[in-house]
């Protein structure tokens, strides 16, 4: 059974928003090009409010206890969490949280839209504010969200990650510095 590892976590924050970024692995993949490193990306755990970043650690503490949780040490082990260091460690974190636009200093956020018809309305209005033709059958786009106020924007319309059949909408993150 596979086991996520958290390598590293950021936290952005602008008032009431909140942007939680987390840089995680399964503990049985493997790099391909680099074969003695375990694969990891930087994915979106959140975009939300203070309360809904609680209750995301509230949901991550059940994998914590079953140990499908766990954190990264060195270059190729790791370690279980405890349950009151992984709270303290996000409290921590959202203590020292960095402003929101500061998140495109250190990290760069593309989108891909790819949609063969949906039944969300909010997705509508989403498709029209970012101007996303309907080509061939699909509405379809790819871009980069260049500062904060797309970034609230995406979130407003769109979730933070979908796929089902022919239909996508994610963002993909990618870090500006090499050993985040």
């Amino acid at each position: 059974m596979s086991s996520t590892l958290e390598y590293n976590r950021k936290i952005y924050r602008d008032g009431k928003s909140i942007l939680f970024l987390c840089k995680q692995g399964d503990i049985n993949v493997w790099d391909v090009a680099n074969k003695s490193l375990r694969s990891r990306q930087w994915s979106i755990r959140l975009f939300g409010t203070e309360e809904e970043y609680w209750n995301e650690i509230g949901n991550s503490l059940r994998d914590v206890r079953g140990g499908m949780l766990q954190r990264a040490v060195g270059w190729s082990d790791f370690q279980c969490f405890d349950v009151n260091e992984y709270v303290s460690l996000y409290r921590s974190k959202l203590l020292n949280a960095k402003p929101l636009q500061s998140a495109f200093e250190d990290f760069s956020f593309s989108y891909t839209i790819c949609l063969d018809g949906f039944d969300d309305l909010k997705w509508q209005a989403g498709l029209l504010e970012f101007d996303v033709p309907y080509l061939e059958g699909f509405y379809q786009k790819s871009g980069k969200l260049q500062n904060t106020e797309e970034l609230i924007k995406w979130f407003k319309f769109f979730p933070k990650y979908f796929w089902k059949d022919n239909q996508k909408i994610y963002i993909r993150i990618t870090s500006k510095k090499y050993r985040q």
